[in-house]
């Protein structure tokens, strides 16, 4: 006979959670307690309830907010599944079965998405008291956009033709003139465009605009700060005067003087923005020099380039640094006006509008906020720990009793109108305007207002064995609440406090979950660093393919029953990309299938290069570079002999015969695929690049060939959304 299930240690929280309906419901859930489950169960609970005497709400009266697209498509999914099991259990004569059915009709057109999905369908229905056009576009991608303000800054900061390119968008508080001169000084200083080298971006005055863009919800406008230029050309005198003592025999001496003369002018200087012009092309960048080899063993030289680097420059540089960059933040709202002059040539909002547009129009007037809060009887908030404070207002006047707030702080919530769950150990959204103190604060309000507040512990994900590694080492790092306290983290420190996970009962956990992987050199000396790391790569792919060799079990995450393990169940995480090729050579020696993701290594791949070279001829024909790659393999299998082929008269020679029917055949197929590209989709062509030449062939027969030719396909739908975004 089956065992009937073991009840999890969390069995009767959860079962709380999915029923209450009379108080708002807060839910702590750490990873792999299985949050999305309870909102689903929730929301068919709701819907279709199975407590005596409960109230059904409608799908389409409530509103289910995620994170992502991706977890709103699987939300909507799952609960598509979980009504059709649901279904089933009921049997079509209850009448639960009819609001199941009810329910599962209106999944599709259901309030389930991205906040700011949520923040389109809302703004759509009071356009014009939201002051926008009601056929507004929204801009999917700003790159372009952030583009074009910053090109604009640019060109009119140098030719003094700021105004005109603001269309008198602007009104202070900060005077044109100033942002001018701003702009034309950092741009004779700093980098303008951010650099992509090949393992970090060099952040550029771009990148701050785009800063500016993105966090303009946010008043911010620092006051006027200059620094004391007295002091400024005092010590860069003083500087100067000592760094002048530096023999000129020593190639680091004569750099000591060069730096003192371009002092001396900076101690000269009549303005901030002189000074931190001068002062920067003197010791702005500091060389990498060593004492033996640059400095001839010289130590009052070498010093005298210590306290330059270390802390004369800190104290020269520090003041007038701080000067620019409050300079640059006061050029905030210049920024933000031209962002609304490229938005409205080209008549789009971007997803920030969306919320900002939305809040303002339920904070600004309470008759839209009731005729809004009247859509909905229920606002679920899946992963509220990445929810940011704009988002926060949004969500808690929707869910007011009533339209009298004036900030969400003060929202009296409406009994039974939100659910929220989520994870202050899992905020890991801060770069895009996550919040944990603005979690802390709503879920301060929640608690104080009566909501039934339940943490799940149970992780269903994970085997017992790894849960106690993840307990003992969690305990360690992040430490325990202060005795007494109920608090879950302190989120003026910034600090999440440990709370013990439990095993699911139904889980097996007899084999050990972690395992270190040591590797040493045979003789036992010691590891150099590229000789480890080549080491470090073929001894993770033996690894791997010894896992899959030897049969090892893991839970199916779909039937949650066990079996063999894949290769498509391993991940390997790296710190960062650089070493990763020679793991994929590894893998490519053994026969391992993969799947490579995260940096730069999708573009940076030999084959993903090729194929886009190849794209480039059918766009181009002019281009020969791309025109020579592409009548060679991978594309068309061609030697050198056939592509001179042409040039060489054949004379009867059955050789270069063939060899010029190769090419012309090759040249046909180039020719077609230019023509049809003009009356079809991109991404049509770009698969037909792929699979009307030898690409798709030569790439599927090759190590990894499953995994490269998904690759190219996936290229090639980026290609196509790109292209039907403009």
């Amino acid at each position: 006979m089956p065992t009937e299930p073991r009840p999890l240690p969390d069995e009767s929280e959860r079962r709380q959670a999915v029923r209450e309906r009379a108080r708002n419901v807060l839910v702590d859930a750490g990873a792999g307690t299985g949050k999305t489950t309870l909102v689903i169960d929730r929301v068919v609970e709701m819907v279709a309830p199975t407590e005596p005497g409960a109230t059904p709400a409608p799908l389409d009266r409530l509103a289910v907010i995620t994170f992502t697209r991706r977890a709103a498509g699987e939300l909507r999914y799952r609960l598509r599944q979980k009504l059709l099991e649901a279904l089933r259990d009921a049997g079509a004569a209850e009448p639960r079965a009819s609001l199941l059915r009810l329910a599962l009709g209106a999944v599709d057109t259901a309030y389930i998405g991205t906040i700011h999905s949520f923040a389109d369908r809302l703004l759509r229905l009071r356009p014009v008291e939201a002051g926008i056009s009601p056929s507004y576009e929204i801009a999917e991608e700003t790159d372009e956009l952030v583009r074009a303000v910053f090109d604009r800054l640019v060109h009119g900061a140098e030719t003094a033709q700021l105004p005109q390119a603001l269309g008198g968008r602007f009104a202070g508080p900060v005077p044109i003139a100033e942002v001018e001169e701003t702009v034309r000084t950092a741009g004779a200083v700093l980098l303008m465009e951010s650099q992509e080298l090949e393992n970090y971006t060099l952040a550029g005055v771009d990148l701050l605009v785009e800063g500016m863009i993105n966090t303009r919800d946010v008043a911010y406008v620092p006051d006027l700060y200059e620094p004391d230029l007295d002091a400024v050309r005092k010590l860069a005198a003083g500087m100067a005067t000592e760094l002048s003592a530096a023999p000129a025999s020593s190639r680091g001496g004569r750099w000591l003087r060069h730096v003192a003369a371009r002092l001396r002018e900076a101690a000269e200087a009549d303005s901030a923005a002189e000074a931190f012009q001068r002062v920067h092309e003197a010791i702005g960048k500091k060389p990498d020099y060593r004492k033996g080899r640059d400095f001839d063993g010289d130590d009052a030289t070498w010093d005298l380039f210590q306290n330059l680097k270390d802390e004369w420059r800190g104290q020269l540089l520090g003041p007038l640094d701080h000067w620019m960059g409050a300079r640059i933040a006061r050029t905030r709202g210049v920024v933000e006006a031209l962002y609304d002059g490229v938005k409205e040539e080209r008549g789009v909002l971007d997803q920030l509008d969306l919320l900002v547009k939305l809040r303002d129009l339920l904070r600004g007037d309470a008759g839209a906020r009731r005729q809004l809060q009247r859509l909905f009887d229920h606002v679920f908030v899946d992963e509220f720990q990445d929810t940011d404070p704009l988002q926060c207002e949004i969500i808690f006047f929707l869910a007011e009793d009533g339209a009298e707030a004036d900030d969400w702080r003060k929202v009296h919530l409406r009994r039974g109108s939100l659910t929220v769950v989520g994870d202050p150990k899992q905020s890991i959204y801060r770069f895009r305007r996550a919040d944990i103190a603005m979690y802390a604060e709503a879920h301060r309000l929640l608690r104080e207002q009566g909501a039934l507040v339940v943490r799940l512990s149970t992780n269903m994900r994970s085997r017992p064995k790894l849960i106690e590694f993840a307990n003992s080492q969690m305990r360690r790092l992040l430490g325990t609440r202060p005795a007494g306290s109920s608090k879950t983290f302190d989120a003026a420190a910034g600090r999440v406090f440990y709370e013990r996970v439990e095993a699911d009962p139904g889980i097996p956990g007899a084999d050990p979950a972690v395992h270190v992987l040591p590797f040493t050199r045979d003789d036992g000396e010691r590891l150099l660093v590229g000789d480890g790391r080549a080491l470090e790569a073929e001894a993770i792919a033996r690894r791997i393919r010894w896992l899959v060799a030897s049969r090892f079990q893991v839970r199916d995450p779909e039937t949650s029953t066990e079996r063999d393990v894949r290769y498509g169940d391993v991940a390997v995480l790296a710190h960062v990309t650089t070493n990763v090729p020679l793991l994929l050579r590894a893998f490519d020696a053994l026969g391992i299938r993969y799947s490579a993701h995260g940096g730069t290594l999708f573009l940076s791949s030999p084959l993903v290069r090729q194929y886009l070279l190849g794209l480039r001829l059918l766009a181009d024909r002019s281009d020969g570079v791309a025109r020579a790659a592409l009548l060679r393999p991978p594309f068309f299998a061609l030697d050198l002999l056939d592509v001179v082929a042409r040039r060489l008269p054949a004379n009867g020679d059955a050789e270069i015969a063939a060899a010029q029917a190769r090419l012309e055949e090759a040249e046909a197929i180039v020719r077609e695929l230019r023509r049809d590209r003009h009356a079809k989709p991109p991404i049509e062509t770009a698969i037909d690049l792929i699979e009307r030449t030898a690409l798709g062939r030569f790439v599927a027969t090759g190590p990894n060939g499953p995994q490269a030719l998904g690759t190219l396909y996936q290229v090639a739908f980026e290609l196509g959304r790109r292209a039907a975004e403009r």
